[in-house]
Formats: C-alpha cells, structure tokens, sequence
C-alpha cells in the first residue's frame, strides 16, 4: 500500500518539476550521484539511520523502553481498531454518514492533543491527569445512558 504513494510522489514530483521529454542526458542529472533523489533514496533505503536510532536507545533508561513500549501497544491496538469498523458498521448496518462520525470521533485526541499538550506544560502534571481522568470518566458515564 505505501509503494503506491511512493509512486504517486514521484509522479507528482516529475509534474510539479514539468518535465515535457525525459531523454538519457535529462535522466542522468536528475538521478546524478549528488542530486538530491540519489540522496534521498540511499537515505531512505539505507540501514545508518535505523542504526543510529538503536544505538542512540542503548542510553535510554528502563523508564523510557516502558514509556516507549506502551505508546506502540496504544497505537498498535489504535490501528487494530480501525480494522474492526467496518466490520461491526456492517453488522450494525450503518450509514457511511455514521461510519464517518465513528471514525471522527476515534481521530479527536489526536485534534485536542496540541490544546491538552500545552495546557499540561503550563499546570501541574497532577491536576491535570485528575482532570482530564474526571472528564474521561464523565464520557464513560455517558456512554452508559446510550443504549
């Protein structure tokens, strides 16, 4: 799936750059040793920075592979959620408009995480994870009264 938007960028890329007839002389100084395709491709598909990421992690505390491994299973089973959508929209038939609030409502902490990010940078840690946990567990309520 995401070769396609590798493909579709370099499509868009040869549009933006309007080039009208690709000969060999023109094919050879787009992907010249020093242009900046032959550097990002051998960036991209190059092992250095997966190594430089793995040693820079052999500095990390416990703390933080926790931390670490916690937000991948948060994002892993966010991710595994959206498989099961279309699933139980068919089962409860749906209408796309319900689907698309569904899924609308799955994408708002990702909205409200720049207002939530600096609030919690200007108060303390503690009142804010009791309030936002408040707020949470007042959602959680409502969603008891729906049937």
């Amino acid at each position: 799936m995401f070769l396609f938007i590798s493909l579709f960028a370099i499509l868009s890329f040869f549009t933006d750059k309007q080039l009208p007839n690709l000969s060999k002389t023109k094919i050879k100084t787009f992907l010249g040793k020093d242009t900046f395709v032959h550097k990002f491709f051998i960036e991209v598909f190059s092992f250095r920075s997966i190594k430089r990421v793995l040693l820079t992690m052999k500095n990390y505390s416990h703390r933080l592979y926790y931390a670490l491994g916690f937000e991948f299973m948060f994002n892993l089973l966010s991710y595994i959620g959206f498989i099961f959508i279309p699933i139980v929209s068919i089962q409860n038939h749906l209408s796309l408009p319900q689907i698309a609030i569904v899924f609308a409502v799955m994408r708002i902490p990702y909205l409200i995480d720049f207002f939530t990010g600096n609030i919690a940078d200007h108060t303390s840690k503690r009142k804010f994870l009791f309030f936002s946990l408040l707020f949470i567990s007042f959602l959680y309520m409502l969603l008891g009264y729906n049937e």
